[in-house]
């Protein structure tokens, strides 16, 4: 094969290539689902791959404070032995190329280590931005919802 066809080829399989594991990424709301999925599994590893190395802020009506989290935060949560029960629902996406915003709510809550969480509904805006390893949480605003 001539080398300019070969460098053709290669280019297209790159494209190819590429194009597959994008696709693969899941988007920021499948991203946020995700995360409360695996907050409430108490899955550390996977709760961290979407937290920068600086954490992210947090505004919850409970505190007039705002509040960093990190995977530090979460792994004491995860020791705690508190009960955690997180879901989401009404997922609205809006992308803004490498950053995106995802409103919703959350559903559940948690709950001291012998009691089970009490229910709330909670309206929520999620900033993510992209990083080479994928979608990371940079803010989350929690509010209360009737």
């Amino acid at each position: 094969m001539p080398p300019r066809r070969h460098l053709a080829s290669i280019a297209l399989s790159m494209t190819l290539l590429n194009a597959l594991s994008a696709s693969a990424e899941p988007d920021p709301a499948a991203a946020t689902a995700d995360f409360f999925a695996k907050i409430t599994a108490k899955d550390l590893d996977a709760v961290a791959r979407y937290l920068p190395a600086e954490g992210f802020t947090e505004t919850v009506p409970e505190s007039k404070e705002l509040l960093h989290l990190d995977a530090k935060a979460f792994d004491g949560l995860f020791k705690s032995g508190r009960q955690i029960d997180l879901r989401v629902a009404d997922l609205k996406l809006q992308s803004f190329g490498d950053t995106a915003l995802v409103t919703g709510t959350r559903l559940g809550g948690i709950g001291m280590p012998d009691k089970a969480p009490a229910s709330a509904r909670l309206a929520f805006t999620m900033l993510w931005t992209r990083a080479p390893s994928g979608w990371q949480l940079r803010h989350l605003h929690l509010s209360p919802q009737p």
